[in-house]
C-alpha cells in the first residue's frame, strides 16, 4: 500500500511539473483576461496598492506590453521568460518609464489558463486566454446595391462581359 501511495504521489508531482514544460515567450503572447486577483502587491505600482483590479494583460512580442486598468494602462517596454535551476518559470516585465523589472512566477500554464504569483508569493493573478480580438462590432452597409461584376480572375468587368461572371457573390454564365 505504501508503494502504491508513493507511486501515486510521484506521478502527481510529475504531472504538476509537466504543466509548465519548455515554456517560451511566444506561447504566452496575446491577450489574457484577468479573472482572479488577490493578495499583497506592496512592491508594485500604485494601481495595485489602491485595490484597482486590472482587466487584462496583453503580452506583445516586439511591441509594448500592458496591464489594462479601468482608469489607465501600465505599460512595459517588453517581457521575457527565464527558467530557474529549480524549474520555475519567471515572467519579467520591464516598465517603459523605469529600469526596475517586475517579476512574476508562472505557477500554472495549461489549457488557456495562466496563473502568476508575485516573486515573494504574497500576491497572485489568474488569467484566461482572451477569446476576442478587440473587434467589438461589424456592420455592413446594405443601402447601396452591389452591381459590380467580376471575372474569375477577380477583375472588375462591365455589364456586357461574356463568359462566367461573379455578381453579388454568385456565378453567372453570360
Amino acid at each position: 500500500m505504501k508503494k502504491i501511495l508513493t507511486t501515486l504521489l510521484l506521478m502527481l508531482a510529475m504531472s504538476a511539473n509537466a504543466q509548465i514544460n519548455n515554456l517560451d515567450e511566444i506561447e504566452i503572447q496575446g491577450k489574457w483576461d484577468v479573472y482572479g486577483f488577490g493578495g499583497s502587491f506592496s512592491n508594485f505600482p500604485f494601481e495595485y496598492r489602491l485595490g484597482n483590479t486590472p482587466k487584462y494583460l496583453e503580452l506583445k512580442d516586439g511591441n509594448y506590453t500592458r496591464f489594462y486598468f479601468p482608469n489607465n494602462d501600465w505599460m512595459f517596454k517588453g517581457y521575457w521568460l527565464s527558467c530557474s535551476q529549480t524549474g520555475k518559470y519567471i515572467l519579467h516585465l520591464l516598465p517603459w518609464n523605469s529600469e526596475s523589472v517586475v517579476n512574476f512566477v508562472v505557477t500554472m500554464f495549461d489549457n488557456g489558463l495562466l496563473h502568476l504569483s508575485t516573486y515573494d508569493d504574497k500576491g497572485w493573478i489568474e488569467l484566461r486566454k482572451s477569446d476576442t480580438d478587440d473587434i467589438e462590432n461589424v456592420s455592413v452597409d446594405t443601402s447601396k446595391a452591389d452591381t459590380k461584376r467580376y471575372n474569375l480572375n477577380g477583375i472588375e468587368v462591365g455589364e456586357n462581359a461574356k463568359g462566367i461572371v461573379i455578381s453579388k457573390g454568385k456565378k453567372q454564365l453570360k
